[in-house]
């Protein structure tokens, strides 16, 4: 069955979508226990449509992950006379840019996309000697409902693997919700 209704006159009307969305995000270690896993994930997007299905789409993303209290921590520490770093407590922020492929899929008022692509990731805090650019992946897939014309309100699941050196997270799983113009 194919687009019907509102939906599919929406779709004729504009090729141009665009939206935000934020939510939690919990990502990895990489190897340092001390470090907190679970932030806030703040996004933008806009794309255009190059079929009723297909369409391509640039984000603008932020992930932030505060520092631990550092009131209590033990790190175990070699034996003297080796020398002993102040464990790295976090924060750890990241700033990234993501072209992908959308493919989407509007019936009445129901909306759901995937979408994938690979992006650039700036690490704006982060361990210290970690590199601060990391390219990556990211694949998402968002379900909406539509609650004026044009307009959802959607909520979706995000991976992002960053391809970084040790100590710099790995990946990070954004849940998000959101709101978007189509």
């Amino acid at each position: 069955m194919g687009i019907t209704g509102p939906a599919a006159i929406a779709q004729e009307r504009s090729p141009w979508f665009g939206g935000a969305e934020f939510g939690a995000v919990h990502q990895d270690r990489h190897g340092n226990d001390q470090l907190l896993q679970n932030g806030l994930f703040l996004q933008a997007h806009a794309g255009r449509r190059l079929t009723r299905v297909f369409a391509t789409r640039l984000d603008v993303l932020r992930s932030s992950i505060n520092k631990r209290n550092d009131d209590f921590v033990f790190v175990p520490c070699a034996p003297l006379p080796a020398e002993c770093p102040p464990p790295f407590l976090g924060p750890i922020r990241v700033l990234g840019i993501v072209a992908g492929l959308e493919a989407s899929w509007a019936d009445r008022h129901i909306l759901l996309t995937t979408s994938i692509g690979p992006g650039g990731y700036w690490l704006t805090s982060r361990p210290p000697g970690a590199r601060g650019f990391a390219m990556g992946l990211r694949w998402t897939a968002r379900g909406g409902y539509e609650v004026a014309p044009r307009v959802f309100v959607t909520t979706g699941l995000q991976y992002h693997r960053l391809f970084t050196d040790d100590g710099s997270p790995r990946w990070m799983l954004p849940l998000v919700v959101g709101i978007e113009m189509r």
